[in-house]
């Protein structure tokens, strides 16, 4: 099962769970701004994984949605992502 990280606010985010769901794909959902805590675990592995490099700092994006699709991998490539599934 893979992890998502994102907020019920961003368009993006709501478009990737039902994908997601239409696809049979099981995730686990984190709402980053649901609680400080989650916002931090979000923050901390937006600051310091590579999958965010181009986000960080861009002014444009925050790097939602992202895919924890194992210990070792995430994407923001959600359709990418879906698509290989298939």
């Amino acid at each position: 099962m893979i992890m998502m990280y994102g907020t019920d606010l961003c368009p993006d985010c709501v478009a990737a769970k039902k994908a997601l769901e239409e696809n049979g794909i099981e995730y686990k959902y984190l709402n980053i701004t649901d609680s400080l805590g989650s916002m931090k675990q979000f923050l901390k592995l937006r600051d310091t994984k590579d999958a965010f490099q181009d986000v960080r700092g861009s002014g444009t994006s925050i790097g939602i949605p992202a895919l924890i699709t194992s210990p070792t991998e995430i994407t923001l490539d959600w359709e990418g992502y879906i698509r290989s599934q298939k």
